[in-house]
């Protein structure tokens, strides 16, 4: 059986957690290791930070001290802030990430309750 076609569209648009606001006007030593690292050195110059140095890591990148000491001493010689996004955040593991900060992001739905009707005329249709 082929799936029904569509019934709506979702639109949404991310939208950086609160931290963002003490990392607005800072610079920054951003690295990311994730699919697209590139949206997230844009997300943080968007925010207004002064990117000094990316990095950017294959993705789900084991981070361990011989990735982690440069980026540390990168950021320090430069008086910028070490930041990486939060699924980066959270392989560090909570040692490692002690003076790195993590941005978040979340989707913002235009619709919250689009999802809520394609699913109920998926349903239907079944």
């Amino acid at each position: 059986r082929t799936a029904p076609a569509a019934h709506g569209v979702l639109r949404a648009h991310t939208k950086p957690g609160p931290e963002a606001e003490r990392l607005t006007g800072q610079p920054v030593v951003a690295f990311a290791g994730i699919g697209r690292p590139e949206k997230f050195f844009k997300t943080l110059r968007d925010l207004g930070c002064h990117l000094r140095a990316t990095h950017a890591f294959p993705d789900h990148c084991p981070f361990g001290k011989g990735e982690i000491e440069p980026l540390r001493r990168q950021a320090k010689d430069l008086g910028a802030l070490l930041v990486t996004t939060a699924k980066d955040g959270v392989r560090l593991g909570d040692e490692a990430q002690q003076g790195i900060e993590v941005l978040t992001i979340t989707i913002e739905w235009e619709d919250e309750t689009a999802i809520e009707t394609i699913l109920k005329d998926l349903m239907d249709d079944g």
